[in-house]
């Protein structure tokens, strides 16, 4: 566990304590603002935007058990570290899950008088759905009995040689780590990489190391692509010991997509790598007017890799996509998620992919995400959203001008949040947030944002 817990804490460059922690209680509040709003994803010629409506019922990895017959799920409450979405009472419960939503969905036609489209369901990290709606569409399937939420889709997006030796992860390489443990480069640790792609051929990636290491499949099976039971296999797709899995959910955002989990623009590259590349001695850079050679690693380089296509090659990450592979990865049983994505929310605490993190802590996995690209000024964290640890990214030893300034020690106000326009029903099973004028009732409040 130790050695997990060290590969991980260097991965993101933070000192963030690896034993279990109660996260600050949440609440589903959109805050308020104008109709039009650049961060979501576009109309469609009939005036239909994509929504995510979420249900009454907890995901399979918050699950405690309170339905009569349907044992509890959640790893918190069995005492186990993972999620097992193979148990019994994991299939269970989804079995359960699934039949409410098809009634949902089926009376959520009825009353629109049309089959929606439907583009993805989830059970894993979130209960619900993905579905074409136009806004009154929207706030009419928020008052249905079993939802709980209903929220447009937005558009994420993403952020972008010594790292390594600066933070000192070869003392935890060699075993020579101030707080002990053995030695580990990140061995049997898997990373999934939600991002925008893989490039399979890069040298980072391949079985066998710079440094002569030869990678073994902790799993003893291969994912998404590289599963011959999958949908979606291809046995062009090169995965290997190092790189066990591959998926793609942008064919969730435009049909029109192929699907091939290959990097659409070079970023899920650059952070997978960055993570958990291998030694590549040396990797050369020639530019116009030199030549640069230098051995390069990740700071878990003896780990393995998944990865999960999200964001297109204009840097956009559909929610709905991120959501998909957040699920996947947690049901795969990824050890870390990297998630080197921004956003401009106003409310983290409701957002979508923040539930999906919080259940994704609950089932076992650690979230590394990145603190944004804002610097080099004090209070420049861009991302505010809980459920993870965050590193900065411009961490450059040798960075040419000015060293940043110094850190005062002082914290970062709480940030307020805009008061909720409308309220509504009591929130079963979710951390809410009080009630601003009865503390003690625990209140969901305006499900959906137009």
């Amino acid at each position: 566990m130790f050695r997990n817990c060290a590969i991980v804490l260097l991965t993101v460059t933070l000192s963030v304590v690896c034993a279990g922690w109660t996260p600050a209680a949440t609440r589903n509040i959109a805050p308020a603002g104008p109709a039009v709003d650049k961060s979501f994803t576009p109309l469609d010629e009939h005036g239909r935007g994509r929504y995510i409506v979420l249900m009454q019922d907890a995901p399979l990895a918050l699950y405690n058990g309170a339905i009569p017959g349907f044992p509890a799920t959640a790893p918190r409450v069995l005492g186990q570290r993972k999620l097992d979405p193979t148990s019994a009472a994991s299939q269970a419960y989804r079995a359960l899950l699934d039949g409410k939503r098809a009634i949902v969905i089926e009376e959520m036609n009825r009353r629109l008088g049309r089959k929606a489209e439907i583009i993805e369901e989830f059970y894993a990290v979130l209960n619900g759905f993905a579905v074409s709606l136009t806004p009154a569409e929207a706030l009419r399937v928020a008052q249905m009995p079993g939802v709980r939420s209903v929220r447009r889709e937005h558009m994420r997006h993403l952020q972008t040689d010594n790292g390594p030796a600066w933070i000192q992860a070869p003392e935890i390489w060699n075993g020579a780590a101030p707080s002990g443990g053995p030695a580990s480069k990140g061995e049997s640790i898997v990373f999934g990489i939600v991002d925008s792609g893989i490039n399979p051929l890069n040298p980072s990636f391949l079985d066998v190391g710079g440094d002569g290491y030869d990678h073994s499949n902790p799993r003893g099976k291969y994912y998404g692509v590289g599963d011959p039971a999958d949908i979606h296999y291809d046995p062009t797709f090169p995965v290997n010991d190092k790189l066990i899995g591959a998926y793609d959910y942008l064919p969730l955002y435009d049909s029109g997509i192929a699907y091939d989990p290959r990097d659409s623009n070079g970023h899920g590259s650059h952070t997978a790598s960055t993570a958990a590349g291998n030694f590549v001695q040396p990797a050369t850079l020639t530019a116009p007017t030199t030549t640069v050679a230098r051995n390069i690693s990740g700071v878990a380089p003896h780990a393995n890799l998944i990865t999960y296509r999200v964001c297109l090659a204009s840097n956009g990450c559909p929610m709905v996509c991120l959501i998909a592979g957040i699920e996947q990865a947690v049901l795969d049983g990824v050890d870390v998620i990297n998630y080197s994505i921004g956003s401009d929310s106003k409310d983290p605490w409701t957002d979508p992919d923040s539930q999906a993190f919080l259940a994704a802590r609950e089932a076992g996995v650690f979230v590394a995400a990145s603190a944004g690209n804002d610097g080099p000024g004090v209070r420049r964290r861009s991302e505010m959203h809980p459920f993870r640890g965050y590193a900065p990214s411009p961490v450059r030893r040798h960075r040419a001008g000015p060293a940043p300034p110094a850190q005062t020690g002082k914290t970062a106000p709480t940030p307020r949040y805009p008061a909720p326009a409308w309220e509504k029903r009591e929130c079963p099973w979710h951390r809410a947030w009080p009630h601003r004028k009865s503390p003690a009732r625990r209140i969901c409040a305006l499900p959906v944002s137009q």
